[in-house]
């Protein structure tokens, strides 16, 4: 019984250890943008981008008003 207990602990530890790497693995995916670029974002919104600030984008919506988001929030190019 007590081996048991440790045979689960051990596929536990190492399946968390999975689950963190893959984690890690999303949050470095970052899609490469410049101003001028029609993007998606993770929320459905589509936008222009009109300023890039570091980890932060300004973009453009389609009725002139403008977003500040997270560079992370970007899910794809939209060509």
């Amino acid at each position: 019984m007590y081996f048991s207990f440790w045979i689960y602990l051990a596929i536990d530890k190492y399946q968390a250890k999975k689950r963190f790497e893959e984690s890690i693995k999303i949050d470095e995916k970052t899609i490469d943008v410049s101003c001028g670029d029609k993007i998606i974002t993770v929320a459905g919104i589509y936008g222009e981008i009109s300023d890039i600030q570091g980890e932060t984008v300004i973009i453009k919506l389609e009725d002139e008003s403008t977003m500040k988001i997270s560079r992370n929030s970007i899910l794809n190019k939209v060509m």
